[in-house]
C-alpha cells in the first residue's frame, strides 16, 4: 500500500512562519525507515488550493492510505485534508494522529470521521497499524487505536505503554517531510523530550505521563544529519524541561557551538541562572522560551504550574540582561483569578514591556484539564457544537460575565496599546522585490533603524514594510517595532503613546477602579454604538456591544480620542487587510478629522469621484455649502451628484479659480486620477487629498 502523510495548511503564504509539527514528520519517518511506500506533502510550501496539491499527490503516487494530524485548536484543517483526499478517492483509508484525535477522541471522531484515530504517541502505533492494513488486517489488535465497527459503534483498542526513553527517535528532516523552513529562516524544529512532568491545567496531556528525553548523542546525530543534508541556520529545541539539568545542557553548549548555528529552548524559570544564560549565548541561544502565565501565586498555584513570581520575574530579567529574547505570555481567565490577581499581572507586563511578552485570554482546549472541568461543571454542555464554534471563549472566573469581559476589555487595550517598543526609522528606501513560491512578489525596503534598546543603528534589508512588524536587532538581540509605511499620516500616534508611557504605583491603582466600576456598559455613548472609556488620561472609543471572542480574534476595533488634536487614531494596526479602515464609522472619523482643520483654516474644497461615493463623502464631511465649491464629475454624463446642491465644474474652471483642496473619492485601481490631477494642478498650488474606498 502507498501511504501520503499530509501536514495541513496552517499559513496562506508559503512565506510565512508557522510551527512545525513534529509529531506527524516523525510518523511520515518511521514508515519510511519500516520499507513503506511513503510520500509526505507540506501543503504550507505551496500556494495552489489544498484540494489541488492532495488530489494531485494521490493521482500521481496512487496513494492508498492518507495520515494527518495536529493539535486540538487546527481541527478543522485536518477535516480539510481528509476531505479533499475522500473527493478524489471516495475508497481511501483515512488515519488521523496526533493531540487532534486523541484530546477528545469521542467527539472528534464524530467531526473528522477517519476511518482509525491513533491515540497518544503516534509513530510505533501507526507503523504497526500500517503492517496489518498491508498484510491480515487484524487492526484489532494494535494497541492505542480508535475506529468504528461495521455496527457504527466506537471501539477503542488497549492504550498503548509508552517508552521509558526516547533513543530512537525518528529524524523528522528527511526526504518525506523537511522539519525546517527552508527560507527564509532555515527554521529545524528538534524533539528533545515527550510529555512533562508538570501538568498544568491548561496543557494537553494527551502524550502519556511518561517523561522521557532523548540522548545527547542521539540529538547531535540528527543534528548532524540535519546540518550536513539541509544546511538549518536555526534550531528550535523542543522539550519542556531540557535545562533541568545544568551539566545536560552545558553539555549540549559545548556540543552545538562549533556548529555556528542559531537555536532556541524552552526552560522553566528556577532554571535560568547568569552564568549559564551567558553560555548559552556564547555557544549560539537567541531566545528562551518561558512558561509565564500569571504574576498572581494564587493563580499559579492553581493552574497547577510549580512555578512562582519572585522566580519568574528573576528569570525574565535576567534573560534580558543576557541579551537573550524573553518569548512567553501571561494568560486571564483562570477559575482561580480575581480584580486584584489580574492587576498584580497587567501591573507585572506594564513594568516590562521592553520584553514584548504576550498577554491573552486563556483557551480551553480539548484534552486539558480545564476543559475536562468546564464539561462537568456545565459550561459545555455539547462538546462537539463547542468545537466547531471554534472553540467559543467561555467564563471560567467566579465573577459574573460582565466583571470578567471588562477584565478582557482591559488586558486588550494594554496589549494594542502599549505593546510595543518602537524603533526610530533612519532611513528607509525600495530594495528588491521579495519572491514568494507562488510567483509573486512583494516590494522589500532597505532601512536603517535606531534600536530602542542599546541606540545602535542596524541595517535590514528587503523589509515588507507593508504591516508594519517586529525586528529582533542585531546588535542587543532584542525586539522592538517599526511603524507601517503604506498607511494615513496619523498612525504613528498610538507608538508615541506606548514610546512616552512610564508605569507609575498609581496605575495599578487606577485599573483596579477601573474594573470595580459598575455602569462601565453604561458609558456615554459617543457616536455610531461607541462609547467613551478612560484609563491613564487617554480616551478610547470601544463599539458599546462585544463579546470575548472579538477580544479572543483580536477584531475589536477601538479609536483614541485626541480632544487636543481634535482627532481619532485606530489603536490596532492591521494587516494587508485593513480591516480598521473599512469601518464606515472609522471612515467618517478620518474625513472629520481633515475637515476639522479645513474648517479652522477657511479653506475651500472641491470633491471629485464617481456619484454613489462621492455622495456617501459629502455626507459625512458636514461640510458647509460655502466650504465646498463644487464638484468635478469624471464622466460628464454623470448628473448624480448635481442634487447634494453645489455646482458641477470642470477642470478648466477649477485651474482659472483654484480651491485649496481637491478631495479625491476612488477605488485602489484610480490611482493614475490622483496622479493626472497632480500634475495638472502642481502649478496653481492646490493640495491634492486621496480618500481610496479600499482604505489603503
Amino acid at each position: 500500500m502507498n501511504f501520503l502523510v499530509v501536514i495541513p495548511r496552517f499559513s496562506t503564504n508559503p512565506a510565512q512562519e508557522y510551527v512545525f509539527p513534529v509529531g506527524i514528520a516523525a510518523v511520515a519517518s518511521a514508515l519510511k525507515a519500516e520499507g513503506f511506500s511513503v510520500r509526505g506533502v507540506d501543503l504550507n510550501q505551496f500556494a495552489e488550493p489544498l484540494q489541488e496539491v492532495i488530489a494531485e499527490a494521490i493521482r500521481d503516487h496512487s496513494i492508498d492510505v492518507i495520515v494527518s494530524g495536529s493539535a486540538a485548536a487546527h481541527w478543522a484543517k485536518v477535516r480539510a485534508v481528509l476531505d479533499a483526499a475522500r473527493h478524489k478517492n471516495p475508497k481511501i483509508i483515512t488515519i488521523v494522529e496526533g493531540d487532534v484525535i486523541s484530546s477528545d477522541p469521542p467527539a472528534m471522531m464524530q467531526l473528522l470521521c477517519p476511518h482509525f484515530g491513533v491515540l497518544g504517541g503516534g509513530e510505533r502505533t501507526v507503523v504497526e497499524l500500517a503492517r496489518e492494513l498491508n498484510s491480515s488486517r487484524k487492526y484489532r489488535q494494535v494497541n492505542g487505536l480508535i475506529f468504528r465497527d461495521p455496527d457504527g459503534e466506537l471501539r477503542t483498542t488497549p492504550a498503548r505503554v509508552a517508552a521509558r526513553e526516547e533513543s530512537e527517535w525518528p529524524y523528522t528532516g528527511d526526504e518525506v517531510l523537511c522539519a525546517y523552513r527552508q527560507e527564509p529562516s532555515r527554521v529545524y524544529s528538534l524533539v528533545s523530550s515527550r510529555s512533562c512532568n508538570c501538568k498544568s491545567t491548561f496543557s494537553s496531556q494527551t502524550t502519556g505521563d511518561n517523561y522521557r528525553q532523548r540522548t545527547l548523542d542521539d540529538l547531535f546525530r540528527e543534528i548532524e544529519h540535519s546540518h550536513q543534508r539541509n544546511s538549518p541556520n536555526h534550531y528550535r529545541i523542543i522539550g519542556d524541561l531540557f535545562a533541568s539539568q545544568p551539566e545536560r545542557i552545558l553539555e549540549f553548549c559545548r556540543r552545538i557551538k562549533p556548529y555556528e548555528v542559531k537555536w532556541d529552548i524552552q526552560m522553566g524559570v528556577a532554571d535560568a541562572k547568569p552564568e549559564l544564560l551567558a553560555t548559552m549565548r556564547e555557544a549560539g541561544c537567541v531566545l528562551v522560551r518561558y512558561g509565564l502565565e500569571s504574576a498572581s501565586q494564587k493563580v499559579l498555584e492553581s493552574m497547577r504550574t510549580h512555578t512562582n513570581v519572585a522566580d519568574l520575574v528573576r528569570a525574565i530579567d535576567l534573560t534580558y540582561e543576557a541579551r537573550l529574547q524573553v518569548h512567553g505570555a501571561f494568560i486571564l481567565g483562570d477559575p482561580a483569578e480575581t480584580i486584584d490577581s489580574a492587576v498584580e499581572t497587567f501591573s507585572l507586563w506594564l513594568q516590562r514591556r521592553a520584553l514584548c511578552i504576550g498577554m491573552w485570554p486563556i483557551d480551553v482546549y480539548p484534552g486539558t484539564p480545564l476543559y475536562q472541568s468546564a464539561v462537568k461543571r456545565g459550561l459545555i454542555p455539547d462538546t462537539a457544537a463547542y468545537i466547531t464554534n471554534d472553540f467559543r471563549s467561555i467564563n471560567l472566573m467566579n465573577m459574573p460575565d460582565r466583571e470578567a469581559l471588562q477584565v478582557y476589555l482591559l488586558m486588550y487595550l494594554l496589549t494594542l496599546t502599549y505593546n510595543r517598543i518602537p524603533g526610530r526609522v533612519m532611513s528607509c528606501k525600495p530594495g528588491n522585490v521579495v519572491e514568494q513560491n507562488s510567483g509573486e512578489g512583494n516590494q522589500g525596503f532597505d532601512i536603517t533603524v535606531e534600536c530602542p534598546h542599546c541606540e545602535q543603528q542596524v541595517s535590514y534589508p528587503g523589509s515588507p514594510l507593508h504591516g508594519g512588524g517586529r525586528l529582533v536587532c542585531h546588535k542587543c538581540n532584542r525586539r522592538f517595532d517599526i511603524q507601517p509605511l503604506s498607511q494615513w499620516r496619523h498612525w504613528p500616534e498610538v507608538f508615541n503613546v506606548s514610546k512616552n508611557y512610564q508605569f507609575q504605583p498609581a496605575h495599578s491603582e487606577e485599573m483596579k477602579r477601573f474594573l470595580r466600576q459598575e455602569d462601565w456598559l453604561g458609558n456615554k455613548i459617543i457616536m455610531d454604538g461607541h462609547m467613551e472609556v478612560v484609563l491613564f488620561g487617554l480616551h478610547y472609543l470601544v463599539p458599546s456591544n462585544f463579546s470575548l471572542d472579538e477580544i479572543r480574534r483580536g477584531s475589536l476595533n477601538i479609536l483614541i480620542a485626541d480632544e487636543e488634536k481634535e482627532r481619532l487614531d485606530p489603536v490596532m494596526i492591521h494587516d494587508g487587510n485593513y480591516v480598521v479602515l473599512h469601518n464606515p464609522f472609522y471612515l467618517k472619523a478620518r474625513i472629520a478629522d481633515l475637515v476639522g482643520g479645513w474648517r479652522k483654516e477657511g479653506v475651500s474644497v472641491v470633491v471629485t469621484g464617481f456619484a454613489n461615493e462621492t455622495h456617501d463623502l459629502y455626507e459625512w464631511t458636514n461640510l458647509s455649502e460655502a466650504q465646498i465649491t463644487g464638484f468635478l464629475p469624471l464622466d460628464p454624463s454623470e448628473q448624480g451628484m448635481a442634487s447634494l446642491g453645489p455646482p458641477l465644474l470642470t477642470l478648466q474652471e477649477i485651474i482659472s479659480h483654484p480651491p485649496n483642496v481637491l478631495l479625491i473619492s476612488a477605488v485602489k485601481n484610480q490611482r493614475s486620477l490622483s496622479e493626472f490631477y497632480a500634475r495638472v494642478l502642481s502649478k496653481v498650488g492646490v493640495e491634492i487629498v486621496t480618500l481610496y474606498s479600499s482604505g489603503s
